[in-house]
């Protein structure tokens, strides 16, 4: 289905590439042709994107043919992408209803309709085109004003329950309405139809669609206005005591500390972690994991901002409970087979204890464990990490958790430590690892290297998070700077103003096969997980500004 797509890709590169807008039910990818500023918002060219036969009865290769054939050359007239085959060759075509209601992705019978929906709202063109072969031509349009384009009689309107009925209306979960055209015209005609339309836009432009217009208003926002929104949806429960609502505790002290939070934030925060602070033998008395110990990373914070010991006390004793252990084991509660989680529990707790305290006993206990974890083969020769020893797959997850245990690691770690910038460097493969393969949008996928499995927010903040601060602080140079733009702003679209995200993995334990990571649910709307680490990445993107327009005066003043 591909091949004719590969042809053109190769005598006409520049502005594509071939991507993949999901994964079959077969475990195979979905292809996608994606021009180069499909995610643009603000290039003044209208955004299309073309699809095939949603009913399955056109070969995707011959959609394909007829795409490759109509956009050579036009690349100047619109900023056109296509999704060849959206249905699975050869496979029985269910009814597919949209938009679709849970299952995402993880949906027994049709995951394809749940792919397409959320691709297709992200990438927000101006006119979605559905291409289907007949024996006569016949033009189908969401709107009177788009009939212009195929200069053919038209009706009015699709099925109900079809994607451009929902799309064209704003359905359900979309960020806004997206018009749509189908076309249905003999096999040896379609390339001719799609090219007409293609050159109609010239004659006759189309307005923004309402989705591309609400994401670019999206990415207008500052990250320090995400950072406060985000502080009204989380960082307000602490029960239980868990990294996933520790670190937005943390995120709202941070945010009020640097202004994008309500004023009386940090008492209300005082209010809400007091039950811990003044008896924490109960927490420590459960034997807690390190995602559970990763859940006090606000005391710190506290220990700061206030002059009372307990937080200080606190924090230290939660890095107590890594006791040191030989070396080439990582040190309990951390998992004997060097599950990436780890990596960002162990450093952001033991590297508090080494801001508190300065004791180099939790710096050689921290750097050891990194450089054991490097040395276990847990992270690979491109420069990823699989999720554990015993499960070799990458994990979107699996590897912002490293990404971000090894920013919190370089933060606290000395400069004086023997194997720092051996640590730093293999920081830095593997952030460059994690651009190379993030999505064209600039997410991260739930499997980092299968082009297709859904783009997922967590993984993409966590990897935001090490960027932004590995800028800031010094360990990382500009190359990084242009992958960071994308990070950021395809997660600033997929943060509502009510701080309702989208797509989140479900926890996940190490898996056994692709398929099981794969069919891991995909949570929308207020999730912890997704929330703390996006407040997190709004504030390393907002401080980060601010040193750039520090840097920027002080140039100027010396000018």
């Amino acid at each position: 289905m591909t091949n004719d797509l590969h042809r053109f890709l190769a005598t006409a590169p520049a502005p594509w590439t071939l991507d993949a807008c999901g994964v079959f039910g077969n475990g195979q990818a979905m292809p996608a042709l994606l021009h180069r500023f499909a995610y643009n918002r603000t290039d003044e060219r209208p955004s299309v994107l073309v699809i095939g036969d949603l009913a399955g009865k056109t070969h995707g290769d011959t959609i394909a043919h007829a795409i490759a054939d109509a956009v050579s050359g036009n690349d100047r007239t619109a900023i056109l992408s296509a999704a060849p085959a959206p249905v699975q060759p050869g496979a029985p075509v269910h009814a597919q209803s949209y938009p679709p209601d849970g299952g995402y992705f993880d949906h027994q019978s049709n995951p394809e309709s749940r792919y397409l929906w959320r691709w297709v709202n992200y990438l927000a063109p101006d006119l979605l085109v559905e291409l289907r072969t007949g024996e006569s031509n016949e033009l189908r349009v969401s709107e009177e004003q788009y009939a212009a384009l195929a200069n053919t009689p038209y009706e009015t309107g699709f099925e109900d329950d079809s994607l451009p009925s929902a799309l064209s209306r704003g359905k359900g979960d979309g960020v806004g309405e997206i018009p749509c055209l189908r076309i249905t015209a003999p096999e040896n005609t379609l390339a001719d139809r799609l090219a007409h339309l293609i050159s109609s836009l010239e004659r006759s432009p189309i307005p923004r669609s309402r989705a591309r217009r609400s994401l670019a208003a999206r990415q207008e926002r500052k990250p320090g206005e995400v950072a406060g929104l985000l502080t009204n949806a989380y960082g307000h429960t602490l029960d239980p005591v868990v990294y996933t609502q520790g670190v937005a505790v943390s995120g709202r002290l941070l945010a009020a500390e640097s202004g994008y939070a309500h004023d009386d934030t940090i008492q209300d925060v005082i209010r809400l972690v007091e039950p811990v602070v003044s008896n924490p033998k109960p927490f420590f008395d459960t034997d807690p994991d390190g995602a559970a110990l990763a859940g006090l990373t606000w005391a710190y914070d506290l220990a700061r901002l206030t002059d009372d010991p307990r937080y200080a006390n606190l924090a230290v004793a939660a890095a107590q409970r890594f006791e040191t252990a030989a070396r080439g084991a990582p040190p309990p509660p951390a998992d004997p087979d060097y599950r990436v989680e780890d990596v960002f529990f162990t450093a952001a707790v033991l590297g508090r204890a080494i801001g508190l305290t300065k004791q180099e006993s939790y710096s050689t206990l921290l750097s050891g464990y990194v450089e054991d974890c490097i040395h276990s083969g847990v992270q690979r020769e491109d420069g990823l990490f699989d999720h554990c020893m015993g499960s070799r797959f990458p994990w979107g997850r699996g590897n912002g958790f490293a990404a971000l245990g090894m920013a919190e690691a370089l933060t606290w770690i000395p400069q004086t430590n023997r194997v720092r910038e051996k640590l730093a460097s293999a920081h830095r493969t593997h952030l460059r690892a994690l651009i190379e393969h993030s999505a064209p949008s600039g997410m991260q996928r739930q499997l980092t290297d299968l082009k297709g499995s859904y783009e997922e927010l967590s993984a993409t903040c966590m990897a935001g998070i090490a960027i932004a601060r590995g800028l800031r602080l010094g360990w990382l140079d500009q190359s990084f700077a242009p992958g960071l733009k994308d990070t950021w702003n395809a997660v600033n679209e997929r943060i509502d103003n009510s701080g309702s995200l989208v797509d989140v993995c479900a926890g996940t334990g190490p898996q056994s096969s692709v398929q099981e990571y794969l069919d891991r649910p995909a949570i929308s709307g207020l999730d912890d997980r997704g929330g703390a680490m996006a407040l997190w990445f709004a504030l390393e993107m907002a401080w980060l500004d601010l040193n750039r327009t520090s840097a920027q005066a002080q140039e100027s003043s010396c000018a």
